[in-house]
């Protein structure tokens, strides 16, 4: 958050380890609010016994450029 606003959000299912929602508001970009976000929900599913988390986003998008550097981020060391 930001002055009250609320500036990212990221969403995980614990069910089966898919993190389904990762967004970012335009401006806040590059200033690590997403690697926060995504070490949240990768820790959250660590919690519920998850031990591999995936990721799907639209083919040709923004997104898909920006999440492409996101695999191991819920690996621990050494995996």
């Amino acid at each position: 958050m930001k002055n009250g606003d609320v500036v990212g959000f990221s969403a995980a299912d614990p069910r089966n380890g898919n993190i389904w929602a990762l967004f970012i508001a335009p401006g806040f970009e590059r200033k690590g609010i997403g690697s926060i976000l995504l070490a949240e929900a990768c820790a959250r599913l660590k919690s519920a016994g998850i031990e591999r988390a995936w990721l799907t986003t639209d083919p040709n998008t923004r997104a898909e450029i920006l999440s492409s550097g996101w695999l191991g981020a819920c690996r621990r060391k050494g995996e």
